[in-house]
């Protein structure tokens, strides 16, 4: 038997088939694109790390703020209730200084020898209505006062209610009831004089 010699050489260079420049092709584009994955693969893993900190770090962050409204929450509760407590107070001293203004209107008209012992103020329409109990000395002093309040511009109607004379008490107790003008309105009205 004769030896026969295979040469696994080709008869043509490699480089001049359409498989060769395939293969070549492959050999050197396909190591640059394998390079590349391999840097997106080496970024992406890398990134992985980096991520997982700032994660970390996040939920930290949001830890600590869920902590501190926790912690506040208490104080909130209290600042409110103070707040309306306070908002209370403010209604409350605008009240009482809308009857200290319709007073001084009454107060204004009083002679020597009439007393107020009582006062309350009303206003559950648009005109509102003031009811006092005071005690009168003399007719000539509840002449006088009625003159004067019928007189203020301030006051649109009196009406004059239950009279009552002690004989353990001095003077006699008469209520009347008052209707004024609104000092919002009249306030309004000198704003615009001026």
């Amino acid at each position: 038997m004769a030896k026969k010699k295979i040469s696994l050489l080709a008869k043509k260079p490699i480089e001049a088939t359409a498989g060769g420049r395939i293969v070549q092709w492959l050999t050197t584009s396909g190591r640059a694109i394998l390079v590349i994955t391999e840097l997106l693969v080496l970024m992406a893993f890398i990134s992985r790390f980096w991520l997982d900190t700032k994660n970390n770090d996040l939920g930290d962050i949001v830890r600590q703020k869920r902590i501190i409204l926790e912690s506040s929450q208490p104080f909130e509760k209290d600042f409110l209730a103070l707040q309306s407590r306070i908002s209370s107070a403010a209604n409350f001293i605008n009240e009482y200084e809308e009857l200290n203004l319709y007073l001084k209107i009454v107060a204004d008209n009083l002679p020597k020898d009439v007393v107020i012992e009582q006062f309350s103020l009303s206003k559950t329409t648009d005109i509102p209505k003031g009811s006092l109990a005071v005690n009168i000395l003399s007719e000539e002093s509840l002449a006088l006062f009625l003159n004067r309040l019928s007189k203020d511009e301030k006051i649109l109607k009196i009406r004059i209610g239950k009279i009552e004379r002690s004989q353990l008490a001095e003077g006699t107790k008469i209520s009347i009831g008052i209707d004024f003008k609104d000092i919002s309105e009249q306030d309004n009205e000198q704003t615009d004089k001026s």
